[in-house]
């Protein structure tokens, strides 16, 4: 059996009206409480992998740059701000 919880860590800055506004993640954690009869190096193997191969923990770990493209019936919307 295993329980999971996640707790994520924000902060924003700035002015919505002044478009100055800024949201960052200033980090994650995930606690997971497993129960098992497996061996300690079994469990521990396999959240080493389960982790290693989750693209939610591998994007917030090693971050990539993010675009957004956005249509409107059918045209590119412009972007208001870069």
């Amino acid at each position: 059996m295993a329980k999971a919880s996640v707790r994520g860590y924000f902060t924003r800055t700035g002015s919505i009206i002044e478009h100055t506004e800024q949201h960052r993640s200033s980090g994650i954690e995930v606690n997971l409480e497993i129960e098992s009869r497996a061996s300690e190096k079994a469990i521990a193997e396999l959240v080493w992998l389960a982790e290693d191969m989750c693209f939610v923990m591998q994007a917030v770990k090693h971050p990539v740059e993010a675009k957004l493209n956005v249509s409107l019936n059918g045209k590119a919307l412009p972007a208001l701000a870069d």
